[in-house]
């Protein structure tokens, strides 16, 4: 499913991934993978511009209401229908798995999106459920980083209809 954001929509986003980089540095957290701040808000741009896709999407808002508040972070990236929701996200328009983590909650729906390659556009490419992404055949070091995750295909992940 392809969607196309508003200017609107990046301002948020860049406010927003910029209001949590700030508070990264506040809270003296390190950022994921010990990578620069710089590169962390890069990363959570991406981030926030592709659960803004799928909000559109799935017909809710964005950012809900937890998504300003640091210390619930972990809660998921969406709420749907009472069902936390993650999203996960490449900015190559080429980019064909969606990675997952030993410890992503099996329970959640994790959705893959990536840029459509324009101005604002995006690709909803499907999701799949964190147990079962976890299967040992995704499991693999194919960034060569000697980080191993779990790289589910996009032919592997269930197709986006509503309802689901």
């Amino acid at each position: 499913m392809k969607i196309t954001l508003e200017p609107s929509d990046v301002a948020v986003a860049c406010s927003i991934a910029t209001h949590h980089s700030l508070s990264s540095v506040l809270r003296d957290h390190t950022p994921k993978n010990r990578q620069s701040e710089v590169s962390s808000l890069d990363d959570r741009l991406v981030g926030y511009l592709a659960e803004i896709a799928v909000a559109r999407a799935l017909g809710v808002s964005w950012p809900q209401p937890h998504k300003l508040d640091f210390d619930r972070r972990h809660d998921g990236d969406l709420f749907f229908d009472g069902e936390a929701i993650e999203v996960r996200s490449s900015s190559n328009p080429n980019a064909s798995f969606l990675l997952g983590q030993p410890d992503d909650d099996d329970s959640r729906r994790y959705f893959f999106v990536r840029s459509s390659g324009s101005d604002f556009g995006y690709e909803v490419m499907g999701w799949m459920r964190g147990s079962d992404m976890k299967d040992l055949r995704y499991w693999a070091d194919k960034a060569g980083n000697g980080r191993s995750c779990y790289w589910v295909p996009v032919e592997d992940l269930v197709a986006f209809d509503l309802p689901f």
